[in-house]
């Protein structure tokens, strides 16, 4: 599966975020800036990661810093899709 990410205006000016293939540090920023972006003109924000195969902590990490907490429990919101496949442990 090819890595990407998508944003489509729904209904009701909602975006839907896709994230596609793996996701990590490399695509962080990224991630943020669309989130970020989507935060600024959409009605509502949805984050699907039913295609997304692998996410490290620097995806949780965006989900967590800055303002985007405070601003998505002002909107409607929500991540869909999530499941956990496998789980490293340093021992």
């Amino acid at each position: 599966m090819e890595n990407g990410i998508e944003v489509e205006r729904v209904a009701g000016g909602i975006d839907v975020l896709t994230l596609r293939g793996e996701h990590d540090l490399s695509t962080a920023t990224d991630v943020s800036r669309r989130i970020e972006s989507a935060l600024e003109s959409a009605s509502g924000l949805a984050i699907d990661l039913s295609e997304t195969t692998f996410i490290d902590s620097a995806m949780l990490r965006v989900r967590m810093n800055s303002s985007l907490p405070v601003r998505l429990a002002a909107m409607q919101s929500c991540v869909v899709g999530l499941q956990v496949c496998k789980m490293v442990s340093i021992n």
